[in-house]
């Protein structure tokens, strides 16, 4: 694989698990009741599978991605894995800290 297509990957999944993430905390810190979170967290993982499916396959999720080396290594290579797996930490890990900044008030108070 390209390293420039590789790069592009890797971006689009960093922030593609970024926009994931962050809708799921910023709606999990507001509400606790399941029914008013699953409908969003859905709506978020869709909006991140439409903005970025064509370019990474829309994982976001280590576990999918994993699977898919699993499945097809010849395809998903290990060096793709660990591009993915890394993007994926990465924009987890920074949705975290932004929301940590938006809501620093429920945090404040655990």
């Amino acid at each position: 694989m390209e390293m420039s297509n590789l790069m592009i990957k890797f971006f689009s999944e960093l922030t593609g698990t970024f926009i994931f993430i962050l809708l799921i905390l910023v709606i999990t810190s507001k509400n606790t009741e399941a029914v008013k979170v699953a409908v969003p967290i859905g709506l978020a993982l869709a909006i991140s599978i439409v903005i970025f499916g064509d370019i990474t396959g829309g994982h976001f999720n280590p576990a999918v991605s994993f699977a898919m080396f699993i499945k097809n290594p010849k395809l998903f290579t290990g060096l793709t894995l660990l591009v993915y797996i890394t993007a994926q930490v990465i924009g987890a890990f920074s949705a975290l800290e932004i929301n940590k900044f938006i809501n620093s008030a429920y945090y404040n108070n655990l």
